[in-house]
């Protein structure tokens, strides 16, 4: 059953990032779209997907054992690991990145071992997120709590004793670990009832952000409060005022195909670049947004429906070579 809020959420935080941030990067010199304070607030959309996938899981908890976890890994990591790949293929064929950089993101060490592909790390960071999350939704709250704060130490002390990682994975982490927590104790509907003072908190946690923004590790762990109240705050006030949006037919249809127009729409945009490229910046946004984001939600859409049509076959073939049917 689909969540209208998370989708129209879903949706807004990826017309943020593809139509505008990533989109603007490519005209003119890259930079004229880019505020000083833009990004602090880049970060709480990114804490916001992070924090919507943690949700997404926090109640797979019922059944701990072995066969429960590679079950999960198996149907979660399916979902997004080969189109991961796939996206990475293409950035390698099109000189987005090089071939060194991309085999560490496939390998999931990117994140460990900078730097990762630029836009893909995101998903790099996600499918390590994911590798834990069945030790940080173990049926006991106080062990997963532990778990979370022995990960989350274990990362800075890596990262500050042994090898640099990615700060980002700091500073995501615990966004990851407030879904779960979110969904998990029932936290959802109590927010709706704390708009105000989560609005003064993120409003706080963005100055703190933005404040931070002149030193990359420091930076890191002052966007942790950001990445907790955003998403929250963005949570509760779709809930409050705009869920009804969330269950437009159009709203939904690009809720579906999001995940690969996030993975591909830079695959578009080089291609479309290397086609035709106009010299002025006003021609150039044209191009992007009236060719360039079509192409990119259609490409995505096709993909999509031939990937699940690729695992409804899959699990078939799975179930029939296991006597499950």
């Amino acid at each position: 059953m689909r969540d209208p809020s998370i989708d129209l959420l879903r949706v807004c935080l990826l017309g943020y990032v593809v139509a505008y941030l990533h989109l603007g990067g490519y005209v003119g010199n890259g930079e004229t779209h880019v505020a000083w304070w833009q990004p602090a607030l880049t970060t709480v959309v990114l804490g916001a997907f992070v924090f919507l996938s943690g949700y997404l899981l926090g109640l797979w908890r019922e059944d701990s054992s072995v066969s429960a976890v590679l079950s999960f890994y198996r149907n979660r990591l399916m979902r997004i690991y080969p189109l991961y790949l796939l996206a990475l293929a293409c950035y390698v064929a099109l000189w987005i990145t090089d071939w060194q950089t991309a085999l560490k993101a496939a390998l999931v060490l990117s994140m460990f071992w900078p730097e990762p592909p630029a836009t893909l790390w995101f998903v790099t960071m996600m499918v390590v997120f994911y590798c834990l999350t069945p030790i940080l939704v173990v049926p006991r709250a106080t062990v997963s709590i532990a778990v979370w704060f022995v990960a989350w130490l274990s990362m800075i002390v890596l990262h500050q004793l042994v090898q640099p990682v990615d700060p980002r994975v700091l500073t995501h982490f615990p966004a990851f670990v407030a879904g779960i927590a979110c969904r998990r104790f029932g936290l959802r509907p109590k927010l709706q009832m704390h708009v105000p003072v989560l609005s003064l908190g993120t409003a706080a946690a963005l100055a703190l952000g933005v404040a931070a923004l002149h030193s990359p590790d420091w930076s890191a762990l002052a966007a942790i409060p950001s990445v907790l109240l955003g998403p929250a705050l963005l949570l509760a006030v779709v809930d409050s005022w705009l869920t009804l949006l969330g269950r437009l037919r159009w709203v939904v249809w690009l809720s579906y195909v999001s995940f690969c127009a996030y993975l591909f729409h830079r695959v578009v945009f080089a291609i479309l670049i290397r086609v035709h490229w106009p010299v002025d910046a006003g021609s150039q946004w044209a191009l992007l947004l009236l060719v360039g984001l079509p192409s990119v939600l259609l490409l995505s859409y096709a993909v999509q429906r031939l990937y699940d049509h690729a695992l409804v076959w899959f699990d078939d073939l799975f179930a029939g070579k296991n006597g499950l049917r």
